[in-house]
This record gives structure tokens, sequence and C-alpha cells, in this order.
């Protein structure tokens, strides 16, 4: 399952219809607050993660949804749940200090090419 958070609706849409077209349930939120709600009631394998976005900005967002999941429950192996978290951008990427927070990054505009090698990188 995977989550897809852009403040602009074109985009949600559009990364909608490709992980749909990969076979890939998803849901959608338009700002960082929605995203991190719907994180406290759903475990997601993938969120794509629009860095720039008013009110909460990516960074934020992807700290609060880190913490979720690090207070989530554990996976059988004892490990925790945690889901690989990609910075959707059209300008730069997330700074030094914040990349350790995403997993890829996937730059706007972004090819089937480019998002299908993300998804194939996680569990499905």
């Amino acid at each position: 399952m995977a989550l897809v958070v852009d403040d602009d609706a074109a985009n949600r849409d559009i990364l909608g219809r490709l992980l749909e077209r990969s076979g890939w349930l998803y849901d959608l939120a338009d700002n960082g607050q929605a995203a991190v709600d719907a994180c406290a009631r759903t475990h997601y394998d993938l969120i794509l993660l629009d860095l720039f976005m008013p009110g909460m900005d990516g960074v934020t967002c992807a700290t609060r949804i880190r913490g979720l999941y690090e207070r989530a429950d554990k996976a059988p192996e004892g490990s925790p749940y945690t889901p690989r978290i990609v910075a959707v951008t059209g300008s730069e990427g997330p700074g030094a200090e914040a990349r350790s927070l995403f997993d890829a990054e996937l730059p706007k505009p972004y090819s089937m090419d480019e998002l299908k090698a993300i998804l194939d990188s996680c569990p499905s």
C-alpha cells in the first residue's frame, strides 16, 4: 500500500495513476498533516512525499512519520516496521541533514521508468 502526498491535485492524480498501472493500492493526502494522520491509521509500504508544500513541508512531515513508525507495532522479527519514504521534488532534494529521512528521490518531471525502479525496490 502506498501514500501519495502532494499539495498539487494534478501531481497526486498522475502518481496515483502510475501506481495503479503498476498494481499498487494507494491513498492520497493533500498536505503534510493529512499524511501524518493517514500514517497514524495505516501502515504504508511506500510514501511518495512532495518536499515543498505549504504548512508542513516534506522534511517535517517525514520526521513525524518516522516518529510514528518507530512507536508502531514491531515486525515479527522484532525490528520496527518502516515504510520507504521517497522525496518527490521539482527542484533540489532534501538537504544533507535531512537526507537520512528519505530512502530515495524522485525528481519532477519523472518518468515511468524512474518510478518503476523505486517500486521494484519496495515490498508490495
